[in-house]
Formats: C-alpha cells, sequence, structure tokens
C-alpha cells in the first residue's frame, strides 16, 4: 500500500479499506488461526476487494494504454 501510494495519491482512498482487510490474512498466513466471520463481514469484505481491484485493473488499463 504504501508504494503504491507514493506513486499515485488515489491508493490513498483505499487505505482503510486494505486495512479492515488484514484480518482476512492473518487466518491463511497462520494455519489454525480461527477467525469467525459472518455473511454480512464476508460480503463486505468482498465489497472492499473488488473496490481495490477495480482501482488497480483502472490503473494497470492506463498504463497499457498510455
Amino acid at each position: 500500500m504504501q508504494i503504491c501510494e507514493a506513486h499515485d495519491n488515489a491508493f490513498e482512498d483505499l487505505r482503510d479499506e486494505v486495512r479492515e482487510l488484514n484480518p482476512f490474512y492473518i487466518e491463511t498466513r497462520y494455519p489454525g488461526f480461527i477467525n469467525t466471520t459472518d455473511k454480512a463481514q464476508t460480503e463486505k469484505a468482498i465489497s472492499r476487494v473488488e473496490n481495490i481491484a477495480d482501482l488497480i485493473k483502472s490503473k494497470l488499463g492506463r498504463e497499457v494504454i498510455g
């Protein structure tokens, strides 16, 4: 995130979304870590990932086209 922000200020808007996804990452990094999420939390996380992916795709598209 810091590297992206250093090159493009648009990534600053995603800082909170990325921070909220950290607990989901911990589970994959540390097997055996039990983190229970409900459907609403999961849907919110998916929405955040889609927002992040959309920004990255838009930036990649500009690089390829420009």
